[in-house]
Formats: structure tokens, sequence, C-alpha cells
């Protein structure tokens, strides 16, 4: 039985067809997509501005400019999305004094720093777009990735 089901993974993985899946793959919680449309304007438009008005074409490494191009980037979780902020409260991040001063208090939820909102345990976008994905689909690529020797 294990002989047959490695024999039937394929030894190059097919990275069209995965790439045609990742890019296929839908929100299905309407919330959610809302959320993440929110972030993409509030941060990442904002932060691939910033990084490109500073940059001035003056980068040509294929990692990074790769990087920029996700929502997720560890560049912008290094830079820009430490210091950009929601525009609007986020129910899963409470008010705070210090981070959100300045900001229109309209109760108790807050208005999270980029990072926080991407990469917060269990409450990030990050974390919480996973979940809701096909398994599947993420254990395909995770094992893809580890054939051509990436980190996941």
């Amino acid at each position: 039985m294990t002989q047959a089901a490695v024999a039937s993974i394929p030894c190059r993985p097919d990275l069209r067809q995965l790439r045609f899946d990742v890019q296929h793959t839908r929100i299905n919680n309407p919330a959610l997509a809302a959320e993440l449309q929110d972030f993409t304007h509030d941060c990442y438009a904002l932060a691939l501005y910033q990084w490109k008005q500073r940059d001035q074409e003056h980068t040509t490494d294929p990692i990074i400019l790769n990087d920029i191009g996700w929502l997720g980037s560890r560049t912008f979780l290094a830079g820009d999305y430490q210091t950009l902020q929601s525009r609007t409260p986020r129910t899963d991040f409470p008010w705070q004094e210090s981070r959100d001063n300045g900001r229109p208090y309209t109760g108790p939820d807050g208005y999270p720093t980029c990072k926080a909102w991407w990469s917060a345990a269990q409450t990030g976008l990050k974390d919480r777009v996973l979940a809701q994905a096909d398994p599947g689909l993420w254990l395909r690529l995770s094992a893809t990735l580890k054939i051509l020797g990436k980190n996941t």
C-alpha cells in the first residue's frame, strides 16, 4: 500500500497546476474577503508605494522583487508594516492608547499596525486566510516547496 502511494507521487511537482490552483483559490467568507481587501488598501498598496518611492528602481535582487509582490512580504513586515495601521477599527485588536492615540475612539476596537493585523497568532489575516483554505492545496504546496528546498 505504501509503495503504491509513493509510486503515485510524481518525481517533479506540476508547478503550473499548483500555481493555477493557488491563483484560483477563493475566500468563501465574505467578511474575511472584505477585510483582506481593506488590508490591501490600507497596508500593502501604501507600503509598496512608499517602498518604490524610496527605492527609485535601484533594487535588482529578484528575491526582494518577488517578495514585495505579495501581501505577507517579509520586506514590508520588517519595515513599513510596523508603522502603518488599519484606517478603521478592528474587532480582534483592542484599543491601545499608545498605538491608537490621535485616531477616532469609537469603542473598544483598535487600529492595529499592519504587521500585527497580518501576523498576529490566530487573529491575524494570514492565519485566518490559511485556516479557511483547502487543506489539500496547502499540503501540496508545502510538499512542493520542500522538494524545491524552500522554507514553508
